[in-house]
């Protein structure tokens, strides 16, 4: 009888080991592929789909304002999502960034997750090119989980 209480004791320890290490590798691939689907769009210069990767509080209002500004201006919504765009990257980084050439060579790779609850960061090295150069920065991701989703909430290459 001890034997028998002693093998279930290892098997539902086991278990319950293995569950709580699927947990864990379960929320860093779905970070990973946040990372991945933001990584897409930005290569893609899909602005909408940069905004699905981007937390709902800091992604909505923007949407929203764009919106309210486009209507208002009688502009074309993609047109002032590009030119918004446009103007983040030269205040970052400077006048002379050719945005589209920087978006679309962007990458992430050696990334290192830490994970607190509904809160990650992740350590990568993004790489781009710029006037035919490559170049490699570091970067920290700021990312949140909402409604079992991924987003990221802040992302710092230039400091």
């Amino acid at each position: 009888m001890k034997k028998k209480m002693k093998k279930l004791l290892v098997l539902l320890l086991s278990i319950i080991m293995l569950l709580s290490m699927s947990g864990c590798t379960s929320d860093k691939s779905q970070i990973k592929d946040a990372l991945s689907e933001f990584e897409y769009s930005c290569q893609n210069l899909d602005v909408d789909a940069m905004l699905a990767c981007i937390d709902p509080d800091i992604a909505d209002p923007i949407r929203f304002g764009v919106a309210v500004y486009s209507q208002v201006q009688g502009d074309d919504y993609e047109d002032v999502m590009d030119g918004i765009l446009e103007c983040l990257i030269t205040s970052q980084a400077g006048e002379s960034v050719d945005s589209e050439a920087f978006f679309s060579t962007i990458s992430f790779s050696d990334e290192k997750i830490e994970k607190k609850k509904a809160y990650a960061n992740v350590a990568c090295k993004v790489n781009f090119e710029m006037a035919g150069e490559q170049f490699t920065r570091d970067a920290n991701i700021q990312m949140v989980k909402r409604d079992d989703k991924w987003y990221v909430v802040s992302f710092d290459m230039f400091s």
